[in-house]
């Protein structure tokens, strides 16, 4: 859950509340060995040691094991979670296992979809990290693997659990911004980091990394280091700025008005300028969604810090989320007397 801030002006009188996270379903009751979900972790690099510390602070819930094809991860593993647990390398391993019963994808996008369906053929649970798929039929394969086993699948994007984005969904279904035909988004970094250009660490190399495993899926390369750990940067492995921000804006968008239905067109401009480091994606695209009840305009540039951004404006008010502020400002409908408008007419 995110924390934030919720602004709505009253006149010029503006009414700030504080948002408290909603406690956790088993929050102050013990939970019975019975009860407690065993899972496991495959994939424990940045995002899946992060998802391994939060849940510490879930009830009822073990971690029991973790899988990366990088060894030093399986230590990153094991801290992340406060103690020793089994690591390894095969994800199959995971799979056998009667103790365990879901797991956590947090692997390369390119291969979501061979872990996904490995996972529920084997009768587990699953949440998996977004964007769900590397492409399309990708996507419609894990479904149909997710219903065939009658699965628990859980696909990660914060904000369609977050308080903020909650709050900003209570305004959107109130009807205080009226009649809402265009938003506007953008995700604007300015850091290597931010642009995927994360360190490798010293002890990289082919004894370390399963670089084998790793190409599953994708065209055969001789081991390079930056393709493992940058590996966002590549069409091969990942999707750039719309599978990893544009998808954070559009679910956001997604949930706070209700859509359940893809873009009619999109039409996209961008292109790579700043980063000329060998990859494929561009570090500058906008792209344009005509929906059947709006339009979106979402940015991401990688040459600049604006941060994160959606605009709601509507013929009642404007609804604004930057990075963990929502703001509501009203829109002054009062009638007012022509004035303007009839410059042209005489006196009389």
């Amino acid at each position: 859950m995110q924390m934030g801030t919720a602004a709505v002006a009253a006149g010029a009188a503006a009414k700030v509340t504080l948002l408290q996270p909603t406690p956790l379903w088993g929050y102050g009751r013990a939970v019975g060995a019975s009860d407690t979900v065993r899972f496991a972790s495959i994939g424990t690099g940045v995002r899946g040691c992060e998802l391994l510390a939060a849940t510490l602070r879930v009830p009822g819930v073990e971690c029991v094991a973790a899988c990366d094809l990088y060894d030093s991860r399986h230590l990153a593993a094991q801290e992340a979670v406060q103690k020793q647990v089994p690591t390894t390398r095969n994800y199959k391993e995971i799979l056998d296992r009667k103790d365990v019963d879901a797991v956590i994808i947090a692997v390369t996008d390119h291969q979501h979809r061979k872990v996904f369906i490995d996972a529920v053929n084997a009768g587990k649970d699953v949440y998996c990290e977004k964007p769900m798929s590397h492409t399309v039929d990708d996507g419609f394969a894990m479904i149909e693997a997710a219903q065939k086993n009658n699965r628990i699948v859980q696909v990660g994007s914060q904000r369609v659990s977050s308080i903020l984005y909650a709050k900003a969904k209570e305004i959107w279904d109130s009807g205080k911004l009226g009649d809402v035909f265009y938003i506007q988004a953008y995700w604007d970094r300015n850091s290597p980091s931010g642009a995927w250009v994360y360190p490798i660490p010293p002890d990289a190399s082919e004894q370390t990394i399963d670089w084998n495993a790793f190409l599953d899926g994708a065209p055969k390369k001789s081991f390079d280091p930056v393709r493992f750990f940058r590996w966002r940067c590549f069409t091969d492995y990942g999707e750039g700025l719309a599978g990893d921000l544009f998808v954070h804006l559009i679910s956001g968008i997604h949930f706070i008005t209700g859509t359940d239905t893809v873009a009619q067109r999109a039409q996209s401009v961008g292109g790579l300028y700043h980063f000329k480091d060998g990859r494929d994606f561009p570090d500058l695209i906008e792209t344009h969604y005509d929906y059947p009840n709006f339009k979106t305009a979402i940015r991401c540039n990688l040459m600049n810090g604006g941060g994160e951004f959606i605009g709601f404006y509507g013929s009642k008010g404007t609804m604004i989320i930057k990075d963990s502020t929502l703001t509501f400002k009203p829109e002054d409908t009062r009638p007012e007397p022509e004035a303007y408008s009839i410059y042209g007419w005489p006196a009389k």
